[in-house]
């Protein structure tokens, strides 16, 4: 238990914004994916984002940021949310990447956080704006 409390204040002080809303994924069942088969569907990243998040998988390791969001629909898995996660995991070398698999059930809403989640036509419509 001192563990998971250390590591969700890790990622809580590490930025602000966004970041701090890590702590409440840090800890749950997740999986590996292959990062070349997830399909991003959102056309940008902060820079400054991805470096911090990078910064942390080196030095902490990958179960010390929470698992990629994602949704497999018709054999292909779309992420919802994590695309700065997803960076940093690809710049520090990583070729399977801590996902979260969301049902159908799940997307179209927004969490108590606030962070929407997508719905299915919308992450397909991003993965073509992403090229994808």
């Amino acid at each position: 238990m001192e563990m998971a409390a250390e590591k969700a204040a890790t990622v809580t002080k590490i930025a602000s914004g966004t970041i701090t809303k890590w702590a409440s994924w840090v800890n749950k069942p997740v999986a590996t994916y292959s990062a070349y088969l997830l399909k991003r569907t959102q056309t940008y990243t902060y820079p400054e984002e991805v470096n911090e998040i990078s910064t942390v998988i080196r030095e902490k390791g990958m179960d010390a940021v929470p698992p990629v969001l994602v949704r497999v629909h018709q054999g292909i898995a779309y992420i919802v949310d994590g695309h700065h996660r997803f960076e940093a995991f690809l710049r520090e070398g990583y070729e399977r990447i801590p996902i979260k698999y969301l049902h159908s059930s799940n997307l179209g809403k927004n969490l108590s956080d606030g962070t929407y989640l997508r719905s299915i036509e919308e992450l397909i419509y991003g993965a073509k704006m992403c090229g994808e």
